[in-house]
Order: C-alpha cells, then sequence, then structure tokens
C-alpha cells in the first residue's frame, strides 16, 4: 500500500512539471504548409503538414486523419 502511494505521486510528479505546449512553441519549433491532396476516387483532402524546423537529426512522423475539420486554417495559423 505504501509502495503504491509512493509511486503515485512520483508519477504525479512529472504529470504537473510536464511541458506544456502553445501555439508559440509551435511557430518557434514547426513550420505549416497546407495542400489538397486527391484520392483515387477523385475527391480532394485538405492536409495540414507540420514540418519540424531542426533537421539535423531524423524525427519520427503521425498521421492523424479527421473526418471534419483540421482547423485552425492558414498556414500562419497554429
Amino acid at each position: 500500500m505504501k509502495t503504491s502511494f509512493f509511486l503515485f505521486l512520483f508519477a504525479f510528479q512529472f504529470s504537473i512539471f510536464s511541458q506544456s505546449i502553445n501555439e508559440q512553441w509551435v511557430k518557434e519549433h514547426y513550420t505549416k504548409k497546407e495542400y489538397t491532396i486527391a484520392m483515387r476516387n477523385g475527391v480532394k483532402l485538405f492536409t495540414a503538414m507540420y514540418a519540424p524546423k531542426d533537421n539535423k537529426e531524423k524525427h519520427p512522423f503521425l498521421i492523424i486523419r479527421k473526418p471534419y475539420s483540421c482547423e485552425p486554417y492558414g498556414e500562419d495559423n497554429f
């Protein structure tokens, strides 16, 4: 019981002090481009791509598909 309580406090401490990401941080570290990508059936999907500005090393990538929107629109809006 005591051990689990201390593990909880240890994990909770890192969740409180985790990095907060806001619009300014994203603007400083990423470039945003917007494209329309044609699908096989001819439908064009709007796509927002965020690429890291730091090209000194390889970065993993993540693809997220949303059925409705990818707001905020505009390459200057993050």
